[in-house]
């Protein structure tokens, strides 16, 4: 965890897998301050009741969720995320503190924030084979790169929008595979 802050500390991270090895050394000072920040967490072998541990979540531990997976041998992984986008951080700090802390909605955000949020979860391996790591690597991903987009939409929405305004904010850099040069 000391390098997760490392790393923190000199490019925010943006989105973080956590596999149920790590859980119990969790920096749960860190894992609950990212997460009032936006961070997408990806779990391996975990689901919402440690999500909610690692956020410190008062909220999720009043209303549990059932895993599907508790008695299945296969591995398994959940993705969430939970985004507040606002013109001023103490009304996106209100709506993280409503959304974790107090449990009751603060109405007079209403006009003041936006939320993005979604969780997914699945099999490791899909019955076809397909699947592993690198699907939850394409889900984290997106969930960054819809943060992305949401925070440059959200920052110009008072722009008129023209045929050549970019569908994502230049900085998003996707990894792509390189191909195989022949032989």
């Amino acid at each position: 965890w000391e390098d997760v802050r490392r790393i923190d500390a000199e490019r925010p991270i943006e989105g973080i897998i956590i596999h149920e090895s790590m859980f119990a050394n969790a920096d749960i000072a860190w894992t609950s301050q990212a997460a009032r920040r936006g961070v997408a967490f990806a779990l391996i072998n975990l689901h919402y009741r440690e999500l909610g541990q690692l956020r410190n979540d008062t909220c999720a531990r009043l209303h549990p969720r059932n895993n599907p997976f508790v008695d299945v041998t296969e591995d398994y992984f959940y993705a969430s995320y939970i985004f507040y986008l606002a013109d001023n951080s103490r009304d996106r700090d209100l709506a993280y503190q409503s959304e974790f802390d107090t449990c009751v909605f603060n109405y007079n955000l209403v006009d003041q924030v936006q939320v993005l949020n979604d969780a997914y979860h699945y099999f490791l391996r899909s019955e076809q084979g397909v699947g592993g790591i690198t699907h939850v690597y394409d889900i984290l991903f997106g969930y960054v790169a819809t943060i992305r987009i949401a925070e440059y939409n959200f920052r110009y929405r008072y722009l008129t929008p023209i045929a050549t305004t970019p569908t994502a904010p230049p900085e998003v850099q996707f990894p792509t595979a390189q191909p195989l040069s022949s032989p």
